[in-house]
């Protein structure tokens, strides 16, 4: 062999072994103990461990009862407040059957729960604690995360009457004690299976909300919101299915200070009496479709309404040959306190004897197809200060000119307010209608 060759001969073999030497060092890297369902993770030593942040539910399946294998995990001595249940893996019967809620006992510890596609049949109602999260894995009426209520013909008994499936919150704070928070319910679809049962309810989880979630086939209320400063709830859709009853509700709102319903789609197949109740204060409601409700939106018939806002409300008559539409879209109730509400955008696609907004307050009633604002004052010395865009309604308007032509006799009583400073200031349309006449 040539001299010149040995150097590299001499490199070529250090490299080897530097390799060889670091393969058994990675291969030696001892591993601690495994919990089944558990990630596997390094520490900060360069040990394997397993992850206490993430649990593959499928691992340590409870047979067929996906609610059993759950709470298994969330009250198993090893979990992590935190922790992500991952059930998505798990493959079982269809539908699978619980025979107890997951949170059922004295379960607190926070979580998100990851649920597979299939049905899944409840007995009872899900009571999530604060900061639980539960996300499926769609929300049509077909594929997807169903949870169903039990009836005698999925499993042994009926889901109890007037209770909801889903409730956001323990529900047992002191009386104007708001003591749970956080909880979300996403992407899935539930199934009342034609009862008279509520879809999910929040009496005191503020900071809570719902999103992409189908309400099908539920008989009572699909949202019941009594908690304070909760919300947005939004990408509703609501399906009574073939049956209704005259009590069958989209969403009832009593809860102040809330972020609203943003995104809603309401249908009954036979007339209910209202979609949506709004009874509270600083709340907005926003592009909602309602079918087959003698009242779209409701407000003021169970408790006062102050500082609401209502935008892109469609009383809608296309979805079903057989729904009528709303006999009113928007409806002011007297029954109690009601001001200082904001409309605009409201269609009502029935024309004929379908009103789009119906206020008692004021006794107007407008059947334009298309108001595009209606806003309500306060009440003062036994009349409210209002503006509209509707000709058929006394408002309140202004503008750099004098007002020429006539005005209708709908308009009776609106007033006009001239900035030019130019001629008179204040102009009223008279009784009867005619021409705008100067009172200052």
């Amino acid at each position: 062999m040539r001299n010149d060759m040995k150097p590299a001969k001499n490199w070529l073999c250090r490299v080897v072994l530097v390799v060889l030497h670091s393969s058994f060092l990675v291969l030696g890297v001892p591993a601690t103990a495994q919990v089944a369902g558990n990630n596997a993770v390094y520490n900060s030593n360069g040990l394997v461990q397993p992850s206490t942040a993430f649990i593959d539910a499928s691992k340590v399946s409870q047979g067929s009862d996906i609610c059993a294998t759950i709470h298994n995990i969330l009250t198993s001595q090893t979990f992590v407040s935190g922790t992500v249940v991952d059930a998505r893996g798990i493959i079982s019967a269809n539908p699978m059957v619980c025979a107890t809620s997951p949170w059922s006992g004295s379960v607190r510890s926070p979580s998100t729960v990851l649920l597979p596609a299939g049905t899944i049949v409840i007995p009872s109602t899900l009571i999530l604690p604060s900061n639980t999260k539960l996300i499926g894995l769609g929300y049509g009426t077909t594929g997807g995360t169903v949870i169903q209520a039990c009836t005698t013909s999925n499993c042994s008994a009926n889901f109890p009457t007037g209770t909801p499936m889903i409730q956001t919150g323990l529900g047992s704070c002191s009386p104007g004690v708001f003591c749970d928070t956080g909880v979300s319910v996403e992407n899935l679809m539930l199934d009342g299976f034609s009862l008279n049962i509520n879809g999910i309810q929040n009496g005191t989880a503020q900071s809570s909300h719902v999103d992409h979630v189908t309400m099908y086939r539920i008989l009572g209320t699909g949202l019941v919101v009594s908690s304070q400063n909760s919300g947005p709830y939004t990408n509703i859709t609501f399906d009574s299915g073939p049956s209704a009853l005259s009590t069958t509700t989209c969403a009832n709102i009593t809860g102040p200070n809330g972020l609203g319903i943003h995104g809603l789609t309401c249908i009954v197949i036979t007339a209910a009496n209202a979609a949506v109740y709004l009874d509270s204060s600083s709340n907005s409601i926003e592009d909602v479709r309602i079918a087959g409700f003698l009242d779209g939106v409701l407000v003021g018939s169970q408790g006062a309404a102050q500082s609401n806002v209502l935008f892109n409300i469609f009383g809608d008559t296309i979805i079903s040959t057989n729904t009528p539409s709303p006999v009113n879209v928007i409806h002011l109730s007297t029954l109690h306190t009601v001001t200082d509400i904001s409309i605009m955008g409201v269609n009502n696609v029935g024309g004929g004897s379908n009103n789009t907004i119906r206020d008692d307050l004021t006794s107007t009633t407008l059947t334009d197809p298309y108001v595009a604002m209606y806003v309500l004052g306060k009440s003062a010395n036994g009349g409210y200060s209002r503006f509209t865009t509707s000709p058929h309604a006394a408002t309140w308007g202004s503008g750099a000119s004098t007002p020429s032509g006539a005005c209708g006799a709908s308009s009776a009583g609106s007033l006009y307010s001239n900035t030019s400073g130019t001629g008179a200031a204040l102009w009223v349309c008279p009784v009867g209608g005619g021409s705008w006449a100067a009172i200052r």
